[in-house]
């Protein structure tokens, strides 16, 4: 017996010797691992511009208390299911800790690495599932739409915080939920193996549950418009699903502590809501333009009594659990609807949305013409709002982010340094400040944190220095530059007096070394600062990294040859105006993890580049499997079903 409901759509028989091929495989697949790595790639070039080594808001309290009792020996499988608010993030906690076990050091930087691939995995989900349904331009088209809205970071805050992979779990673990629990029979294997998925989703958060939520709901209508589906396999898994929502919706009720959390009237509530159905665009009123193809498909099936198994109602599951959160969003966070957090959820549910309109496509018939009138206006004003946002809104938002993230790390080192409470007086992006000066006093957590931090690695003394530009050397600082307890060096002139200085220095390296660190302050260009090392009898030069100048220090990596001996730093040619100045180098102690994760954010040029090649190939690949004679690549008619 066949335990997929709907049958295997997208499989294409060529008649060969009587086996089925699959061409349409290669295609599928590249355009996957094309959206994939597109999607890595740009997730790591926000890291590499905007990522920040210290922790910072919810990462002190999720990450710090973890940590801290984990090495202090105090871990204890309770505090893996601790709720955070009404969330219990308990494989974001696994999810962690295994990295700090492995890298033994607090790297921020690391966790927002290797949680990037989950948000790509959840997208490239999300278009595998739907482009089973669909013909070979359809999956060609649906992920071209997926990448182009996926390579923005509308979720910013998510990519830049460590510890947020319970925002790209729960949907990837939604959609398995959603797919497997309506594409097979109840209690099945695969089926069960869907149940088992809907209870690990209650404990990456509270929204896990919208997904199960919403295929509940279908299954009951499912039954009530089906009298052949009430068979008790079908009551028997309708009756687990149901006891795991009813799980899911208890426990924040149960655990959660009591807060004085503001209530919406019923204008906030519809406000916040609109708002959220309009994503992307920023007018209220968007909604009905923007949720139509959801609707009018939704619609269609039901006029035409369109079966349980029917393709087209799984992106109207989807976006149903898309809109449950909403719902829960508006009426829990309605205050802060337009978070940056909540909006990789929307980026999934405008790519269900562009499924739905292929859907509808498909059911036009002799209202052609109206169908791609309403495609029109509804590309009109998605990608009108997207544009308003990739070019207007989010850079401010990031630009401000990261503002603020310096900020706080500029406090944190200066209260770590000194022990001065003045400096975290300030106005610090970060909730329960006693916990974080609890978090900052605790010697277990000065040990674990990066070594840019303290400084402890001692300085290189430099065997030569060569003022041939007119500079000088000393260890002192500009006006207003915080102190480092370093030795700096530099070309800079509190008087800003255009005159040429400059100072030119080599230092030793013990071979091995994989890796020095310096910090740098100022305006360095790669015309007037240049690196470079001697490896055995030749010399080389190396791009400094680029900066964001100003008044503050930066902590800069360079990953060396193990042949080198000398490592130089040449700034002889800076003009008076463009002060700099900069520590001696130490030889890194960052752990082997703490290195690949610097090592991939700077490699993001490749892999996006690596992902447009797999995109254009499987665009390719899709259009000459289509034009293949005898080829049949979907199914008939919608809900019909291929034999195995």
């Amino acid at each position: 017996m066949n335990n997929d409901l709907s049958g295997k759509s997208g499989i294409i028989t060529a008649g060969l010797g009587g086996s089925d091929v699959r061409p349409t495989q290669i295609p599928s697949w590249c355009l996957l691992a094309g959206l994939f790595f597109m999607i890595c790639g740009a997730r790591l070039w926000l890291i590499h511009n905007f990522g920040v080594s210290m922790p910072y808001f919810d990462e002190w309290i999720v990450e710090g208390k973890l940590f801290k009792a984990y090495l202090e020996h105090k871990f204890g499988i309770s505090l893996l299911f601790q709720n955070l608010n009404e969330h219990h993030i308990v494989f974001s906690r696994v999810f962690l800790l295994g990295l700090f076990c492995a890298n033994k050091q607090w790297d921020p930087v690391l966790f927002m690495v290797a949680q990037a691939p989950f948000n790509a995995l959840g997208i490239a989900l999300l278009v595998s599932r739907m482009g089973k349904l669909m013909s070979l331009h359809g999956r060609a088209v649906l992920a071209a739409f997926a990448a182009a809205v996926g390579i923005i970071p509308f979720g910013w805050q998510n990519a830049l915080m460590g510890c947020e992979i319970h925002f790209y779990l729960f949907p990837l673990f939604g959609i398995l939920v959603t797919w497997l629990c309506w594409r097979y029979e109840a209690l099945s294997p695969r089926w069960w193996l869907g149940a088992l998925l809907a209870v690990a989703n209650l404990f990456t958060m509270a929204s896990g549950v919208f997904f199960t939520a919403a295929t509940v709901c279908f299954l009951i209508l499912g039954l009530v418009r089906e009298p052949a589906r009430r068979q008790w396999r079908a009551i028997a898994g309708l009756g687990i699903l149901s006891a795991i929502v009813a799980c899911g919706l208890a426990m924040p009720i149960v655990t959660v502590e009591k807060r004085d959390m503001p209530q919406p009237n019923h204008s906030e509530f519809l406000n916040a809501l609109t708002h959220l159905l309009s994503w992307p665009c920023t007018f209220h009123w968007a909604w009905c333009i923007v949720q139509a193809p959801l609707i009018l498909l939704a619609l269609l099936l039901l006029i035409q009594g369109a079966p349980l198994s029917d393709d087209r109602w799984f992106p109207v599951l989807i976006g149903a659990a898309f809109w449950i959160q909403a719902v829960a969003t508006a009426a829990r966070r309605f205050n802060v609807w337009d978070n940056s957090r909540y909006r990789d959820s929307w980026t999934l549910l405008s790519i269900t949305l562009a499924a739905c309109l292929y859907f509808l496509g498909k059911s036009t018939g002799r209202r052609r013409v109206l169908f791609l009138a309403f495609v029109m206006l509804w590309g009109f004003v998605f990608a009108g709002g997207v544009l308003n946002s990739a070019f207007n809104l989010l850079p401010r938002e990031i630009m401000d982010e990261h503002a603020h993230r310096l900020t706080m790390e500029y406090n944190v080192r200066g209260y770590l340094r000194t022990g001065d409470g003045a400096y975290l007086n300030g106005e610090i992006p970060i909730q329960r400040r006693d916990a974080l000066v609890a978090l900052l006093n605790s010697a277990t957590i000065r040990n674990i944190l990066a070594p840019g931090v303290f400084y402890p690695d001692p300085p290189l003394q430099p065997v030569r220095v060569d003022n041939s530009g007119g500079g000088f050397a000393r260890d002192g600082y500009p006006a207003g530059l915080p102190d480092l307890g370093l030795p700096v060096y530099g070309s800079y002139d509190k008087d800003k007096l255009l005159t040429k200085r400059g100072i030119a220095l080599w230092f030793a390296v013990p071979k091995g070394t994989r890796q020095v660190e310096m910090q740098l302050a100022g305006s360095p260009s790669s015309r007037s600062f240049e690196l470079k090392v001697k490896e055995g009898h030749t010399y080389r030069e190396i791009v400094p990294p680029v900066l964001n100048p100003g008044l503050q220090w930066e902590t800069i990596s360079i990953n060396l040859n193990p042949r080198t001996t000398l490592f130089g730093i040449d700034a002889t040619q800076w003009p008076g105006f463009a002060w700099t100045a900069f520590s001696a180098p130490s030889i890194s102690t960052r752990p082997a993890l703490t290195r690949w994760a610097q090592d991939a954010t700077g490699c993001y040029t490749g892999v996006l580049a690596l992902g447009l090649a797999l995109m254009l190939a499987g665009a390719a690949a899709s259009m000459g499997a289509s034009t293949a004679g005898g080829l049949r690549s979907e199914p008939a008619h919608p809900g019909s079903s291929v034999p195995p």
